[in-house]
């Protein structure tokens, strides 16, 4: 037992401490010989994150392949979760403002009064100019999620975004506004977008994406059954 349970150990504390979907991402329902080699490598996997040392060459190279897999998949989810929340964003601007044209300014109302910040409108469009022409896409497009938060915490807007966005991190209490996970997601759009050795994710990173995913599209499914 004195030398078994040190090996055990990270597995015992997994099955005691993980949420439910990080139990899912690792050992969902698959069949096949496939399956049950992958269930025996991600075993191994949890207990080499705590002891390096431990592991044979042939799951060494799986974890290495594993890994460059698990970047691309986060960089794609990182790309996936910017693009749906920029969407939302605006689609609820446009039902709520509405897309007429205000005659003051010639501008739509969803961009004229869903967003107050002079900086946000004039950076959105100076990026939209940057880039070429044939790429071109509206100026939503280039509205970043610091600027969204600021955009979903205008008191004309809060109301119709907070049943969606809200989303407490773990542990945080007695908030009005639980948007801390806009700027820490903000700062993992710089790891696909600015790729490097020194810009990578951690295994905190990996957690925060797939909670966020979770959550996030969750709510976002609920606020729009319920529209419908």
């Amino acid at each position: 037992m004195d030398e078994i349970l040190p090996i055990i150990g990270p597995v015992l504390d997994f099955i005691r401490d993980a949420p439910e979907h990080e139990i899912e991402k690792s050992f969902y329902r698959k069949f096949g010989e496939g399956g049950v080699a992958e269930y025996f490598n991600n075993l191994c996997r949890i207990i080499h994150d705590q002891l390096p040392e431990f592991g044979s060459p042939e799951l060494l190279k799986w974890l290495a392949e594993r890994d460059e897999k698990r970047v691309a998949e986060a960089n794609q989810d990182v790309i996936g979760i910017n693009r749906d929340l920029t969407d939302y964003v605006f689609e609820v601007l446009k039902q709520v403002h509405g897309e007429h044209e205000i005659k003051s300014s010639g501008e739509k109302a969803y961009w004229e009064v869903g967003i107050e910040s002079a900086r946000t409108k004039a950076e959105a469009y100076r990026r939209q100019q940057d880039e070429a022409q044939e790429t071109r896409r509206p100026r939503e497009a280039y509205v970043d999620t610091i600027e969204l938060k600021h955009i979903v915490r205008q008191k004309n807007n809060w109301d119709h975004f907070k049943n969606a966005l809200n989303i407490p991190m773990p542990g945080e209490k007695g908030k009005v506004y639980y948007l801390d996970w806009m700027d820490k997601f903000n700062a993992l759009r710089r790891i696909p977008a600015h790729s490097s050795s020194q810009r990578v994710y951690t295994e905190e990173d990996y957690t925060f994406l797939s909670w966020l995913k979770s959550e996030l599209y969750e709510r976002l499914k609920a606020v729009r059954a319920k529209r419908s």
